[in-house]
């Protein structure tokens, strides 16, 4: 791991959402992921990596540590074995990462949280306990700095695209593959890095994860077709033809339209979508979770113009 379109008319980014607590830190799928705020020595990215992997973590494992606020990360590569475990027998899916870790904790609007506190006590405490115990803290490439910075600005905004009504009608009169290229090519030229380096695959979903978890917000691109009609989709950074959609897609009414795309897989894809606060012929689109949006003016049945609104 440590080795490791369609023309647009409008993109908007909306504002960041919720307060933010002041440590955060998870195990995803294919990677270990843990956030700490305020980390910036290597004993304080050491101490998140081993709360991350748990009190009974026995193996081998490489553990991405980020700090969300200033994007600084390290990896952290740990080994522990008790004293009566010869590490020459330790099964080898001893250091595969679980789900999940930590305690969820109410802290200010984020009460479903996972939080950890890392600090240069946290770090001695395991070095000192019996049998072997080590960890080494070394930079993160260029590469994976980049994709790691790209996650934390998608995870922070909510970003809307106006697609050209010729090309985009409506939600069910559109194909799935286009509005896929279409966000893809959005979020390319919205300057965020966009699409992150392959090399990042093994982690960088769990990081968007857990930065979603952090933020109180998940990184979603919401569509605006020619009629009114809405949706939320997940765009995949390794397929410009493949996304999720994220909740049901709407009519200018705020009615529920029948799917396209799939949902996000693990329930994700369940919430309440895209939302409007006043009816045509001024719409205003809110994304999932409230916050700022976009207002859309609705004109002879077709969109005419949308400006951000916070």
């Amino acid at each position: 791991m440590r080795r490791l379109l369609f023309a647009i008319l409008t993109l908007v980014a909306a504002a960041t959402l919720g307060v933010m607590p002041k440590a955060t830190a998870a195990v995803g799928p294919g990677a270990t992921v843990a956030l700490c705020v305020g980390c910036t020595a290597n004993a304080s990215f050491e101490g998140a990596a081993w709360q991350a992997v748990g009190p009974n973590f026995a193996g081998e494992r490489d553990v991405l540590v980020v700090n969300p606020e200033t994007g600084m990360s390290k990896w952290v590569f740990l080994i522990r074995y008790p004293p009566d475990v010869d590490p020459r027998f330790v099964n080898a899916q001893s250091s595969q990462p679980t789900l999940p870790v930590g305690v969820a904790v109410p802290v200010e609007s984020h009460p479903f949280s996972v939080i950890f506190f890392a600090n240069e006590s946290t770090a001695k405490a395991h070095l000192n306990t019996s049998g072997t115990s080590r960890a080494s803290v070394s930079p993160v490439s260029a590469a994976e700095q980049m994709a790691i910075n790209t996650a934390i600005q998608v995870t922070k905004k909510t970003y809307f695209v106006q697609l050209y009504p010729a090309t985009f009608p409506s939600y069910s009169g559109s194909l799935q593959i286009l509005i896929a290229n279409q966000n893809f090519a959005a979020l390319q030229n919205a300057g965020i890095g966009w699409p992150v380096t392959a090399l990042s695959s093994t982690w960088w979903k769990a990081l968007k994860k857990i930065l979603g978890l952090y933020t109180g917000h998940s990184f979603v691109v919401c569509d605006i077709f020619g009629n009114g009609d809405s949706a939320c989709f997940v765009p995949n950074p390794y397929d410009k033809n493949i996304l999720e959609q994220d909740g049901p897609a709407k009519d200018a009414d705020g009615n529920d339209l029948r799917d396209i795309a799939n949902r996000v897989a693990g329930g994700g894809g369940d919430g309440p979508g895209i939302t409007r606060t006043s009816p045509p012929p001024e719409i205003l689109f809110n994304p999932p979770g409230g916050g700022g949006g976009i207002v859309c003016g609705l004109v002879d049945g077709r969109i005419s113009t949308c400006i951000k609104r916070n």
